[in-house]
């Protein structure tokens, strides 16, 4: 997993214009479409669903999901909640 910019239209400009590389490898990273949808959890308990891009190197072949700096949550934030899921009022 990659982490990228919050702007969506960014990212795919510079997944088409070859300007990310494979971690790996360093070859040039292309649009792969997009990883599966989850369910992010932010400050409070809030949460929201996104569905992250997903990209392919075109030296490896490997796949990365291109995770938007915005949904990089701390550890404790990830765990799954327990009992019911409530929208905090700051969501």
């Amino acid at each position: 997993m990659l982490t990228v910019s919050n702007d969506a239209a960014g990212v795919a400009r510079l997944l088409d214009a070859g300007g990310l590389a494979c971690p790996g490898c360093r070859g040039r990273l292309a649009r792969w479409g997009f990883a599966r949808q989850r369910t992010v959890f932010g400050p409070g308990r809030c949460s929201w669903t996104a569905r992250p891009r997903r990209s392919r190197c075109t030296g490896c072949k490997v796949t990365h999901v291109l995770e938007p700096s915005s949904h990089r949550v701390s550890n404790a934030a990830r765990q799954p909640p327990s009992g019911r899921l409530q929208r905090s009022s700051s969501c």
